[in-house]
């Protein structure tokens, strides 16, 4: 071998062991169950669009492998607390809470916008939109806190939808894709609408230094979706903005 050839093969082992990425950081995703965006196939196997989001940033992440792993939705979060997770999936940022007051941080850069709506039976929106602290509201369990007024949480969509429609709850608050799917699978007629809020849709990370190299790692993950168009390809399959339509009018 010539000298040349010797002095390439060295200067190639040195630029793999001294390459700023060549510490290989393999990262935890911890994604909250929710219908449509987050479920579990007979096999087992994760589907869903924050799955598919998930997979496309492992796709271009160059420092490692990102896993995934799901959870109900307070424990996802609690995931992150804990240690036992490097970032949650999805959550709302929440004008009224100081995010300072938070155990936790949001990633700097959004994942999508989210449409929370406000589910009642027919012809009592109004009425709770108006004075919600003199009504009965719930959430999925785990959101509880996205409201500045008393929210009960329960288990699932179809519980909350359940217990608006026998009167047992005056409204269930939640984004309106997965709770939309479900009135509509079920032809539920005695439903109405309203828009509750629009929100960021978020990663849920770490508040220590830890917290804050792993902002700029989904930041530019993100970024480097959004430059290709697949981001919007993706996150059009898990939120639209608020869609104005009433189940009355659907002529079930």
């Amino acid at each position: 071998m010539t000298k040349p050839a010797i002095w390439l093969l060295l200067l190639s082992a040195i630029s793999i062991f001294c390459h700023p990425t060549a510490q290989a950081r393999d990262l935890t995703a911890s994604v909250a169950f929710i219908p449509l965006h987050s479920e579990q196939g007979r096999d087992g196997a994760p589907h869903g669009g924050f799955i598919e989001l998930i997979r496309a940033m492992d796709n271009i992440y160059i420092d490692g492998n990102i896993t995934i792993e799901q959870y109900p939705f307070k424990r996802s979060i609690n995931n992150v607390l804990n240690r036992s997770a490097d970032f949650h999936i999805p959550l709302v940022k929440l004008d009224h809470i100081p995010e300072e007051s938070l155990p936790f941080a949001y990633a700097s850069k959004p994942i999508t916008k989210v449409s929370f709506v406000l589910y009642t039976r027919t012809g009592q929106s109004s009425s709770v939109l108006q004075n919600p602290r003199n009504h009965s509201i719930e959430t999925q369990r785990g959101h509880e806190h996205f409201f500045p007024f008393p929210v009960s949480g329960t288990d699932s969509v179809r519980q909350g939808i359940r217990k608006v429609l026998s009167g047992r709850s005056d409204g269930f608050i939640m984004e309106q894709e997965a709770v939309d799917d479900h009135i509509r699978k079920n032809k539920f007629k005695t439903i109405e609408r309203a828009l509750y809020a629009t929100w960021d849709s978020c990663f849920v990370i770490a508040k220590e230094e830890k917290g804050k190299q792993l902002d700029g790692i989904l930041s530019e993950l993100l970024q480097a979706l959004e430059d290709s168009g697949q981001l919007k390809q993706i996150t059009d399959t898990i939120h639209q903005p608020y869609l104005d339509w009433q189940p009355v009018d659907m002529g079930w």
